[in-house]
């Protein structure tokens, strides 16, 4: 009937109500698709009562003005209700009517929802509303999570509740419904920190929630069975713990596999917000129940740990009084009896002891008794780590003894242990002093009193006894004194405990100790030591036992120091040491030298033996102080060498060092280095010479310190009568500093030049330094890179000009190297310093020029070589680029003041070149000998020879104006034209 209605009715009112009713059908379409039969009558009247609801409401309280959000989301009208039960309806049965595993179409079922509140309730529902009930019921209807759902979440609120509806209605931590809860909260917590809400009350429910899981599993695991997680949750603190007390103390069994939990389960039942000792007080819990099924190295780990936890017992508030006393029961439960267990478990009742002792604060009968077991169980231990034993291998000895006590056991295997290892002296005294102190522990205060200092026990008789209730101890600290004697690893600890015998008996061990190193080779000279310890020891209180122990003092003296010596060194003639001084020296030089491994030891002895042999200390220094220059070790690297020398700083002599105890005799000194040491000196030991020179500037500062402090007579009198002393002031100073310079700037250079020929002998302080020599040690180290050094020293020291040098330095160039344009180029950088003189002598003499003469002297002892071989070896061209060099070179000097005589023969050199070289060119050899005795050259003899040849016009006029030049100016044209004409009437 509906649909033979016409689209568009003519009655406006018609045409609203038809619209109206196609409206109200549409919805009970929709409602009828998901099983919800309503009929369009109903949906009417809802209608109208929604309209008449909404008319009389004020219209801030419409859900149509209030987004969804937080406490608005579920907020409906009365007159929604009935709209509200239709979308839940549909929705429960768009979950119900799906498989489990089918996945329900979310987008159709909010578009469904969101048409019926179009068409049926416009007015008492809003689309905002409509989608979040949707969504509130998908949530807590489905079984698995949605991310669809979740991104159609309006706010995270909706899944906090749909969590809490799942985690209400679970039976267990592992159900489904868990597992959906705590993804919920975890999409709720991941868009508040999307929305950086870091404060909001969800964040606590849902920690909240997953505590409470936790928790439940870990009750679960205990007893074995389902627990629902909301009655845990709905639980009050107290009762929570007292949940937790039940488990462990009446049911220790069925949790003791889970106890490592304790502390994680206390922060998830939320039990440590309000007082710290509710976790302390599960952990006494757990203790016992480690006790109680049989657990005791846990339960004391654990006491150990509670102890250790000053929050447990340092709180003066009186609810701590009963963890206190729980505490330090359960402390005294398991270090006096072991808990009742198969092992002993020793260690680790001794290092609770120990805590024990330092946490309990009451001093009373208690804290006694764990200071008794601390020591006994420290005894027991230390005795079972000399044996190597463990708790597993006393309870298996011990099981067939069980009415023998661990310290009698212990000590009958320590004196077992002592006859096996009584060669072994390490081993023999630990075990020793484990059975004192398993004593000591476990004796009575009766038996440890009768031990009595020796300044105030009575002097007895050898054949006295002591009496048997102490016999043991006595023997146990006689034993061990007796073997640190003999060792002489810890002497105080010895005579402490000989201070605790009757002298009797420590004058028999100090006896027995003497004689037994006494029978043998005492390297060490532990007798002497030992002597004079016992002498020590027996003084004050005996004196009459200890004179025999003074005697032997004296005796065991030397024969004590020459085997320390042995010792040090290795070997000794013992027989040629005491005759032979010179040896003697060696040998205690060479302990001097030992200083540096054996600390002190070796300067002691070596100083001893001085005074015994009656040697003055300072000439053993001196003796040193050479060994030191003179050394070996020149050769090796400066570092070396450097580090030797130091050893005169780092020996020391009565408190200074061996240099300032050789300082407070200067005069002595510095006459020793300079007319002793000095020829002993290696030549190439920069070092060394820089180290002397060094000592004797400082003798000399110290010898006029001491020459202008005394008295002015005694100062004439050493200036008048004293030609040494006179002759140590004398030396130059000025000259001393410039040698160390002189050795400081070879040694950084790297020349190993000799130098004592290259500074000069001693004597050369006064009396002029053999310059020649000076010059020979530096020849061989000449080099392009070193030749400026060396002619600056040489200069300093001897004035030696630098010209001399570079021209000795270009001989030897000049001579070996065959090539002489690489000769030349060698040298020619160094032309700068040549001076003058040395330039007009090099064109004299060393390029080949017919104004050359035959011979060339020595210079500084230097025979020159290249004179004869270099100019030979020039081709005109080189000849006149060299002579043209030294002649630019003068004349530039020119303007200085040099000699215009000088400049003149330069230039006659390089007319000579010239001329040679033009010749050279026109292939025209000298006819005639141009080194001939005649004092003029024959040029009108060599005009003639040159004109035969046939040259050119141009070559004959170019001959003739170098040879007028050379002839003073003369004309020579006269000589051609005459011979020119010669040939022609010919």
């Amino acid at each position: 009937m509906f649909e033979t209605l016409p689209k568009v009715l003519p009655d406006v009112s018609l045409q609203e109500e038809a619209d109206a009713l196609e409206r109200l059908m549409t919805g009970m379409e929709i409602l009828a698709s998901y099983h919800v039969y309503v009929s369009p009558k109903t949906l009417k009247q809802q209608q109208q009562h929604a309209s008449a609801t909404s008319s009389s409401s004020s219209p801030t309280t419409c859900p149509q003005q209030h987004p969804p959000n937080q406490q608005h989301l579920t907020t409906t009208l009365p007159c929604s209700l009935f709209a509200s039960d239709l979308v839940r309806r549909c929705c429960a049965f768009a979950t119900l009517q799906h498989h489990p595993n089918h996945v329900i179409n979310v987008d159709k079922l909010v578009d469904d929802m969101l048409q019926l509140q179009l068409y049926a309730f416009p007015s008492a529902l809003s689309v905002d509303s409509t989608r979040a009930m949707v969504v509130r019921s998908l949530l807590a209807t489905s079984s698995a999570p949605s991310p669809r759902l979740r991104q159609l979440c309006p706010h995270p609120q909706l899944l906090v509740d749909a969590a809490t509806c799942h985690f209400q209605a679970a039976p267990s931590s592992t159900s489904p419904g868990i597992a959906l809860a705590l993804t919920y909260c975890a999409w709720a917590e991941q868009t508040l920190e999307a929305n950086k809400e870091e404060d909001h009350p969800i964040r606590a429910i849902s920690t909240s929630y997953k505590s409470i899981v936790q928790a439940t599993q870990w009750l679960e695991q205990c007893h074995g069975h389902d627990i629902s997680p909301s009655s845990i949750l709905a639980l009050s603190p107290s009762a929570r713990l007292a949940t937790v007390q039940e488990l462990l103390l009446h049911r220790p069994q069925d949790c003791i596999d889970h106890l490592d939990q304790l502390q994680d389960v206390a922060l998830w039942l939320d039990l440590t917000n309000n007082t710290s000792k509710t976790l302390s007080q599960m952990r006494v819990w757990a203790a016992y129940a480690y006790l109680q099924t049989g657990h005791v190295l846990n339960a004391i780990q654990l006491t150990t740990a509670l102890l250790r936890d000053k929050t447990a017992i340092d709180d003066d508030d009186a609810a701590n009084d009963a963890i206190v006393a729980q505490v330090t029961s359960l402390a005294l439960d398991l270090t006096t009896t072991g808990g009742g267990g198969g092992q002993g478990y020793y260690e680790a009742r001794r290092d609770l002891s120990r805590v024990a002792v330092m946490a309990v604060p009451d001093p009373s009968v208690a804290f006694l008794a764990l200071l008794d077991a601390a020591k006994q169980l420290d005894a027991v231990v230390r005795a079972m780590k000399v044996l190597r034993l463990t708790d597993a291998d006393i309870a298996a000895e011990k099981m067939d003894n069980q009415r023998v006590s661990i310290s009698e056991w212990l000590l009958d295997q320590l004196s077992v242990h002592q006859d096996i290892i009584q060669h072994d002296s390490v081993l023999y005294q630990q075990s020793l002093s484990a059975s004192m102190q398993l004593v000591v522990a476990f004796a009575t205060d009766v038996v440890v009193a009768e031990l009595q200092p020796i300044n105030e026990a009575p002097v007895k008789h050898e054949d006295e006894k002591e009496d048997g209730g102490n016999e043991g101890l006595a023997d146990l600290v006689g034993r061990l004194a007796a073997s640190l004697l003999e060792t002489g690893h810890d002497m105080d600890l010895a005579i402490a405990y000989l201070n605790a015998l009757p002298p009797s008996r420590a004058f028999a061990i100090w006896t027995a100790a003497c004689g037994n190193l006494g029978d043998g080779k005492d390297p060490a000279g532990k007798l002497s030591h030992l002597a004079t310890a016992a002498h020590a020891f027996f003084s004050p209180w005996y004196p009459e036992l200890a004179a025999p122990f003074a005697s032997l003092q004296v005796e065991s003296k030397q024969s004590a120091d020459l085997d320390i010596v042995e010792r040090l060194l290795g070997s000794l003639d013992r027989s040629r040491f005491q005759v032979d001084h010179v040896y003697r020296d060696s040998i205690l030089v060479a302990l001097l030298h030992s200083n540096q491994n054996h600390t002190t030891t070796s300067t002691t002895i070596a100083f001893t033996l001085c005074e015994q042999y009656r040697i003055r200390p300072w000439e053993l220094c001196m003796h040193f102080l050479e060994s030191l220059v003179v050394s070996d070790l020149a050769e090796t690297a400066t570092t070396t060498r450097d580090v030797e020398l130091k050893k005169a700083h780092q020996v020391v002599v009565r408190g200074i060092p061996l240099l300032e105890h050789l300082l407070t005799e200067p005069m002595v000194l510095s006459r020793r280095l300079l007319h002793v040491t000095w020829f002993r000196v290696n030549p190439y030991d920069s070092i060394a010479w820089e180290f002397l020179w060094r000592v004797c500037l400082e003798c000399h500062k110290r010898l006029l310190l001491v020459l202008l402090h005394d008295d002015q007579t005694l100062c004439d009198k050493v200036n008048d009568d004293d030609d040494d002393v006179a002759q140590s002031t004398m030396i130059p100073v000025d000259r001393l500093k410039l040698f160390v310079a002189c050795a400081k700037k070879l040694r950084e250079a790297r020349l190993p030049v000799h130098i004592a020929h290259f500074c000069g002998p001693a004597t050369t302080f006064c009396t002029p330094a053999d310059v020649q020599l000076a010059v020979q040690a530096a020849i061989p180290h000449l080099s392009g890179t070193s030749i400026k050094t060396l002619a600056m020293l040489l200069f300093k020291l001897h004035k030696v000009p630098a010209s001399a040098v570079i021209v000795i330095y270009m001989d030897i160039i000049w001579t070996h190297e065959s090539n002489v344009d690489l000769a030349y180029e060698a040298t020619k950088p160094f032309l700068s310093g040549v001076s003058t003189d040395h330039v007009v002598w090099l064109a004299n003499h060393f390029v080949g020029l017919p104004s050359a003469t035959s011979s060339v002297p020595p210079l500084y002892g230097h025979t020159f070589q290249s004179p004869a071989a270099f100019g030979a070896r020039l081709t005109p061209s080189k000849r006149l680029e060299i002579v043209s060099d030294l002649y630019k070179l003068v004349s530039s000097r020119q303007v200085q003041g040099n000699s215009s005589m000088d400049v003149a023969l330069l230039g006659n050199a390089v007319l000579w070149s010239a001329l040679l070289a033009l010749l050279a060119v026109s292939h025209v050899e000298f006819a005639l000998d141009t080194r001939d005795k005649s004092p003029t050259f024959p040029f009108d003899e060599a005009i003639a020879v040159w004109c035969a040849r046939g040259l050119s016009l141009e070559r004959c006029r170019m001959l003739l104006q170098l040879t007028s030049a050379l002839d003073d100016g003369r004309d020579h044209q006269v000589y051609f034209a005459r011979h020119i004409a010669g040939m022609l009437h010919a």
